[in-house]
């Protein structure tokens, strides 16, 4: 075996050209391709091969949340160093004190945008607000109005002596560009970028500042047709439009996670429609419905969950979406008055009351860094309490060291995933929320010919965005799909899949039936597999691979053996592959054998 034998093992003709080849590399990674799964295994080849160091590259991320999922995939792939790993502006706020530090100067202190953009300008609509943030990311004012807003905003800041958190990346990539040289005070060689389809102009001309305009070490993974972010000057033609000298480009054009029936119906709304197929056969169309009003909506909806959990669906393994939270509201008191279990991702009560303290002791700037000193203090009586607190400090920690802006906003909403993937419970969710997540069983409701694109979004790009972002929720789903509306006909997207076929009452089908057979099955068999090996061990087949880890599989199955060896924390080290074999080798049969 060879060094690289582990991470090329289990990834298609394609994945292992994004993981080898040179850079500067551009992949773009439609939904459920392995796009973190390549990265990963990218970062960690890279390394191996001598082709980066650590200490000179970084692996940077759109979302804190992304950027501790990425962090903890390196640290399981990677016996050395790990590169630098958080969000793009926690770098960029890293690199600007560090600057500063070297010249014997203090950073300014950092403030919200929100903050500053309001003081500035007190009587903004939501639409101009809006504009002005997304200019201070980079995006260029679309009026001469916009221009004068954000040069009140500069001007208060300059004033105040003050940088605001929308500024920061700008501001670093201005000081190199007047400097060239303080580039090396830095020391990156090499970049890494996550779901490069978000980045702004602003992030874009720091990756040149940082690594030289011909971006020689650049690596950039993303999806044209997931970027949704345009409100917070996002720019889709930023992946699209990249062209540095010697750029390759891979693209990856295998879904892993949807059955590939559900794959052709959601890249049919798009235009132009990507070549992407499902590597899992087979599967049902997306059922459609529209309903006279939301409350018969989310009735209908009652019923068609309750349906798939009668035939052993967990609940978990189901989720409920939609473009707004206004729009969740008559589900989530259906679901309540039905005493189907639920979690609102951004409402759960638990982490709420959890965070309540340190918001009665602090003020609205309060961040990661205060809960950990907060979380350190707190003491527990009960054992089994102090385990969960612990378990919550650590995210808290991993967390601030990736960005030390996080704040407790953010923390929660990672809190909120963590509890919503162990408790048995519906997940409901906004289309942005979802991205990135996964279930058995999605409902997308709310997609009107009155509410998707939504009313706000009046230019053409704007609802090219909202076509993108229901792209993303129908593909949160990895073997059943149910897309509803009320009151007036469907969203105009849904156009190309509705067709001339009558929409269908969301029941139930034999093909259903089928799948969850085959879970069934699959959860047979890991169980037994599981007693197996943890007779080798003389432990319980519980603390070898938990009931959750079980499940987990269940729904999404592992693509390799190290999607297992996170799982198996009871396992010693250096049999936990040989286990990890053991068990992907009893998911891996084809799903429909």
């Amino acid at each position: 075996m060879t060094d690289l034998d582990d991470l090329l093992d289990g990834l298609s003709d394609a994945q292992r050209e994004a993981v080898l080849a040179p850079a500067p590399v551009r992949v773009i990674a439609p939904a459920g391709s392995g796009k973190t799964l390549v990265l990963t295994r990218r970062i960690a080849a890279q390394i191996r091969l001598g082709a980066v160091r650590p200490r000179t590259s970084a692996a940077l991320t759109f979302t804190r949340a992304a950027a501790l999922s990425l962090r903890q995939r390196l640290a399981r792939t990677l016996d050395t160093t790990l590169p630098i790993t958080t969000t793009i502006h926690g770098a960029a706020l890293v690199w600007l004190s560090e600057l500063a530090r070297l010249e014997g100067k203090a950073l300014p202190p950092v403030v919200e945008s929100e903050t500053l953009v309001r003081a500035a300008l007190p009587n903004l609509s939501p639409a101009e607000h809006a504009a002005v943030r997304a200019a201070l990311r980079g995006q260029r004012p679309t009026s001469p109005a916009h221009e004068a807003h954000v040069r009140a905003v500069h001007e208060l800041r300059r004033r105040r002596r003050v940088i605001d958190l929308d500024s920061i990346v700008g501001e670093l990539a201005r000081q190199l560009e007047r400097q060239p040289e303080r580039r090396g005070l830095i020391g990156i060689e090499a970049l890494f970028v996550d779901e490069f389809q978000d980045s702004t102009p602003d992030q874009l001309r720091l990756f040149r500042a940082l690594l030289g305009p011909d971006l020689a070490g650049l690596t950039v993974v993303g999806d044209p047709n997931q970027s949704i972010y345009g409100w917070n000057g996002a720019d889709p033609n930023v992946l699209t439009d990249l062209e540095p000298p010697g750029l390759r480009t891979v693209t990856l054009t295998t879904n892993y996670r949807s059955r590939d029936e559900l794959v052709r119906h959601a890249t049919r709304i798009l235009d132009p429609q990507p070549h992407v197929r499902g590597a899992r056969p087979g599967g049902r169309p997306p059922t459609l419905r529209g309903y006279a009003t939301p409350e018969r909506e989310a009735r209908a909806l009652v019923r068609e969950l309750g349906g798939l959990h009668a035939l052993g669906v967990a609940w978990r393994a189901m989720a409920v979406l939609s473009r707004t939270t206004r729009a969740l509201e008559p589900v989530t008191a259906a679901l309540e008055a039905a005493e189907i279990p639920a979690v609102v991702l951004g409402r759960t009560r638990t982490v709420s009351a959890m965070l309540a303290r340190l918001r009665s002791l602090r003020d609205r700037r309060a961040t990661v860094g205060h809960l950990i000193d907060e979380l350190s203090s707190m003491q527990v009586d009960d054992p089994s309490h102090q385990h969960e607190l612990d378990q919550v400090r650590d995210i808290a920690i991993e967390l601030h060291r990736v960005d030390p802006l996080a704040d407790l906003a953010t923390f929660q909403e990672i809190l909120e995933q963590r509890l919503a993937r162990r408790l048995d419970a519906v997940t409901i969710a906004t289309f942005h929320k979802a991205k990135g997540l996964e279930w058995y069983h999605v409902h997308v409701l709310g997609v009107g010919e009155r509410a998707l694109p939504h009313p706000r979004a009046r230019t053409s790009a704007q609802r090219e965005e909202e076509r993108r972002l229901l792209y993303v929720a129908m593909t949160r789903a990895t073997d059943s799909l149910s897309v509803s509306w009320h009151g007036g006909g469907p969203s105009p997207f849904l156009a190309p899949i509705v067709g001339d076929r009558a929409p269908l009452r969301p029941t139930p089908s034999a093909a259903a039936r089928g799948a969850v057979a085959r879970q069934r099955a699959l959860r047979h068999a890991l169980v037994a597999q599981r007693a197996r090996l943890a007779r080798s061990f003389a432990i319980a087949p519980s603390m070898l691979l938990s009931d959750e880890s079980i499940e987990t599989f269940v729904r999404t199955p592992p693509r390799c053996a190290d999607d297992v060896v996170a799982h198996l924390t009871r396992v010693p080290p250096a049999r936990r592959r040989a286990v990890a074999r053991a068990i992907w080798a009893c998911v891996s049969a084809p799903a429909d054998s």
